[in-house]
């Protein structure tokens, strides 16, 4: 294989202007719009780091030194995902913006490129040999499949001269380029670094109530949050609370106000439910725009004293317990038993025989 095979980079002509400035401009990718998902359990989102589009979340890595296909794989396996299935122009447009901040010109032109998940083991210069790390297949894709009647392929050159197992990047695309993101061909031992990996919207952390905390009060227990990041208006919650060494189980609605998100768990509303020394879960969800529960935020706590109230109402149930006792002695009309006699001794009759 020779340096050309090797490369293979075409430079695209600059495009023919009707200006007469001489000052040339770096191309602006299309911007990345990423949108706060609604308030429902069939609204998914993406994991920190990763940004959405459609239903599938995409995130641009970079490694301190370059490195193989194999091993960028490997770099999105270990997060997750896969490296990205490059497939329709919708995707490339976005994955253009996503990748387009991480390039500039202080880096190595060589390494102004990101591998994707578009690979070949052998025979490569037929597109019914390329594969998508999803799977899915280069064959019949108008986007990919260079052969395929009206084909819109977007590679900057066809590999068509490549032996061996091959696999493909997105260039850069700068003036001193001009390739215009297109996708190359590589063979399979090329190294660069940076990659785009992909994974699918399964995240529900947007669902989830932030912030919690649970607060001892003297005579109660007093839990705040935030509101979830999903947009939409979650005003009704639900409280579980579970107890770790006394049989507690306990739930109940709670509601947020224009300004906050708190609720105060009083004792006698959840028939004294709250011990001395004893460590509990507290766990808030969402009731979510489609009338299902969110995914909870949990916080464990131990509650170091018995709430005043629920002291000064132990005490109070003793009493009513006494006094409930004596009352229905009375009711039965039911007296004590006399005191029993003092014990026999031996008796000497002053008589004589």
């Amino acid at each position: 294989m020779n340096a050309n095979q090797t490369s293979g980079l075409q430079s695209s002509p600059p495009p023919t202007t009707t200006t007469t400035s001489t000052s040339s401009t770096t191309p602006t990718a299309p911007s990345v719009t990423i949108l706060s998902e609604k308030c429902s359990n069939d609204s998914y989102n993406c994991a920190s780091g990763y940004s959405k589009f459609n239903d599938q979340c995409y995130k641009v890595m970079k490694t301190n030194t370059p490195v193989d296909f194999t091993t960028a794989q490997r770099k999105c396996q270990g997060d997750g995902a896969v490296l990205a299935a490059d497939k329709t122009p919708q995707v490339h447009n976005f994955l253009k913006g996503l990748l387009q901040p991480h390039l500039s010109e202080t880096v190595d032109s060589q390494y102004r490129r990101a591998f994707l998940g578009l690979m070949c083991q052998n025979a490569c210069d037929s597109p019914t040999n390329w594969l998508y790390a999803d799977g899915s297949r280069c064959e019949g894709n108008s986007f990919c499949d260079w052969l395929s009647v009206g084909s819109t392929n977007e590679w900057n050159a066809l590999p068509t001269s490549l032996y061996g197992a091959s696999i493909a990047a997105m260039l850069d695309d700068f003036p001193d380029t001009s390739y215009r993101y297109k996708l190359q061909p590589y063979p399979s031992d090329h190294t660069l670094q940076y990659m785009i990996c992909q994974k699918s919207a399964d995240n529900t952390e947007h669902l989830k109530p932030r912030s919690l905390v649970v607060s001892e009060r003297l005579s109660n227990v007093v839990l705040q949050w935030q509101r979830p990041a999903c947009s939409g208006d979650v005003s009704t919650y639900i409280l579980v609370l579970l107890g770790s060494t006394v049989s507690v189980s306990y739930d109940t609605e709670m509601k947020c106000t224009t300004n906050e998100c708190s609720y105060t768990l009083n004792p006698e509303d959840c028939n004294y439910c709250i011990h001395p020394n004893t460590d509990y879960t507290f766990s808030v969800a969402a009731v979510l725009s489609d009338s299902q529960l969110g995914p909870a935020i949990t916080v464990n706590k131990k509650i170091a004293s018995q709430p005043a109230s629920q002291q000064s109402s132990t005490v109070t149930n003793e009493s009513l317990m006494v006094k409930a006792r004596q009352g229905t002695v009375n009711s039965l009309n039911i007296r004590p038993d006399p005191p029993d006699p003092p014990p026999c001794t031996d008796y000497e009759s002053p008589l004589n025989d």
